[in-house]
C-alpha cells in the first residue's frame, strides 16, 4: 500500500504564536480595537481577521477581554452619570 500524499500548504508560514497570542489579548483588555491592535502587532488587519475566523478559542479570548474592558468603561460612564466628583488640585506658579 501507498501512502497518502501529503497536502502541500501554499504561502508563507503563519507568525501566530502563543507569545502573540497574549500580546494581542493584552492589547484587547487595554481596549484597543481591531484596527489598533493589528497596527501594535505589526500585523494587516486583514490577518487578524483571518487568526478570528480560524480559531474560535483565539476569537473568544479577545471577546472576553475586550468585555472586560467595555464593563470598565461602563462603570466609569455609570460612575459620572450618577454625580461622581473628586476633589480638584489647582498648581499655580509664583512668580519671582
Amino acid at each position: 500500500m501507498s501512502q497518502p500524499k501529503e497536502k502541500k500548504k501554499n504561502g508563507r508560514p503563519s507568525t501566530f504564536s502563543e507569545a502573540l497570542w497574549l500580546k494581542l489579548v493584552e492589547l484587547a483588555q487595554s481596549g484597543k480595537t481591531d484596527i489598533e491592535i493589528a497596527k501594535a502587532a505589526n500585523i494587516p488587519l486583514s490577518t487578524l481577521s483571518y487568526w478570528k475566523a480560524k480559531n474560535d478559542k483565539f476569537l473568544e479570548a479577545l471577546k472576553e477581554a475586550k468585555s472586560i474592558a467595555d464593563m470598565m468603561v461602563e462603570a466609569s460612564l455609570f460612575q459620572r452619570a450618577c454625580g461622581y466628583s473628586h476633589p480638584a488640585v489647582k498648581i499655580f506658579m509664583a512668580r519671582p
